[in-house]
């Protein structure tokens, strides 16, 4: 526990936290649809749905297979972000 809130903290610092808005739920059960989505893959449309109605298509994840089946989202791996990244 004693490392989580310095981490929660450089995310809240780095990172936009969007909210779900209520078109994100209706955008979540069309994509449930569209895609036949099922099981524990339902977890990751909700966070496409969440994407989509932000206006966001880029999501970085440690799983971008995940992903794959959602050809408006480019996933990200961390790896990719330090190779995208100049040296300082």
């Amino acid at each position: 526990m004693a490392t989580t809130q310095p981490r929660v903290q450089f995310i809240e610092r780095t990172s936009w936290i969007q909210a779900e808005s209520p078109a994100a739920y209706q955008a979540w059960r069309q994509l449930l649809e569209d895609y036949n989505v099922e099981g524990v893959a339902v977890h990751d449309a909700r966070l496409v749905a969440m994407l989509q109605t932000a206006g966001i298509n880029h999501i970085l994840s440690l799983n971008p297979r995940d992903f794959a089946r959602y050809p408006f989202v480019t996933a990200v791996t961390p790896q990719d972000v330090v190779r995208a990244t100049p040296p300082a």
